[in-house]
């Protein structure tokens, strides 16, 4: 099926149906008559997970099955041409009116030329435009002049949901290359909803899972209503969970997303730090801010003097109460800039 097929619709209403029946059971509510005679919840959520799955996956993959393929030509032992490739699974999040802009991973294309593949399997090339060295996430955009009316037909923008509301055991899809295999999809629950990462200027929500990782993976991770929620990360945050998939929240890189997708640069200052909290505040009798633990070797930071232990309560004017705020005030700054 395609996603202009109308059984897309009979799906729709089944997936809604077996979504209601489940949530009554979990909540408590359930009406034993609202179940079809001989089947268990175990049966219905079996069946619920492959209609999802498929409705999912035509509509996620509608939107982010590009495939980047980063070439790279060099010689072996022999002087003859030798090619290797790397693929990563995009996300088309919009366009400026002359490029598609598609968020992906850094590292997997970083190096080489690059082409996208769609949806319909046509190709276009594509061109690398700003990264952030912290997250790995990266821009690549792909002129609009190269991209087939016919593709623009079965592509969409990818529609950005929020990492807030979430609890630990909800359903997600992993859509993308989450295998190491182009156009694949994984279903698992999450398992935590409140670890961070802890980056050079920035603090970031991590989303952990109970879906096994592929080393050579990369997606988005998807809830039932085919919303974004989560970014795959190119390396673990969370210790003890390094073989299965974690994932930035979408709702705290959404700034950071919109600042790639502008052209503009991340701008870098150096520290890795904690919030000093209220309660930390008064116990240690420390002004609340940021405290310092680690700053990078010839950063700006360590050009200004700022070290370890150190406590950032302002920057540029701007009072700073957490990792948050930093990440935020940096995001207001240009490169160079003397704050």
């Amino acid at each position: 099926s395609t996603p202009t097929d109308p059984c897309i619709d009979l799906i729709k209403d089944q997936c809604i149906d077996l979504i209601f029946i489940c949530k009554d059971r979990f909540d408590g509510k359930h009406d034993p008559g609202k179940l079809t005679t001989g089947y268990n919840l175990s049966q219905r959520f079996s069946t619920l997970t492959w209609i999802c799955g498929n409705l999912i996956f035509h509509r996620i993959i509608t939107i982010i099955c590009i495939i980047f393929s980063a070439v790279k030509t060099d010689t072996d032992w022999f002087d003859e041409a030798l090619t290797s490739h790397k693929s990563a699974a995009g996300l088309i999040i919009g366009d400026n009116g002359m490029e598609l802009l598609i968020l992906t991973e850094h590292e997997k294309v970083k190096d080489g030329d690059l082409k996208v593949r769609f949806y319909d399997h046509t190709e276009a090339a594509g061109t690398l435009k700003k990264y952030d060295s912290n997250t790995g996430l990266a821009v690549v955009s792909v002129n609009l002049s190269d991209v087939d009316s016919s593709t623009r037909e079965v592509i969409s923008y990818a529609e950005l949901g929020s990492s807030k509301s979430l609890r630990s055991g909800q359903p997600v899809i992993v859509v993308g290359n989450p295998t190491g295999s182009n156009d694949s999809l994984l279903f698992g629950n999450l398992t935590s909803v409140m670890q961070t990462a802890e980056l050079y200027d920035s603090s970031y929500n991590i989303l952990t899972t109970d879906i096994l990782r592929s080393s050579n993976g990369s997606g988005v991770v998807a809830d039932w209503n085919g919303k974004i929620i989560g970014l795959l990360q190119e390396k673990t945050e969370v210790e003890g969970q390094d073989n299965t998939i974690q994932a930035y929240g979408i709702s705290d890189v959404k700034d950071l997303i919109e600042h790639l997708s502008n052209n503009q640069d991340i701008v870098y200052m150096g520290i890795v730090g904690a919030d000093v909290t209220t309660s930390i505040s008064e116990q240690e009798n420390i002004p609340i801010g940021v405290y310092v633990s680690e700053v990078s070797l010839d950063s700006p930071a360590i050009t200004a003097g700022i070290q370890p232990g150190d406590i950032i309560t302002e920057i540029n004017g701007q009072a700073i109460v957490n990792l948050k705020d930093i990440v935020a005030t940096l995001l207001k700054c240009s490169s160079g800039q003397t704050v």
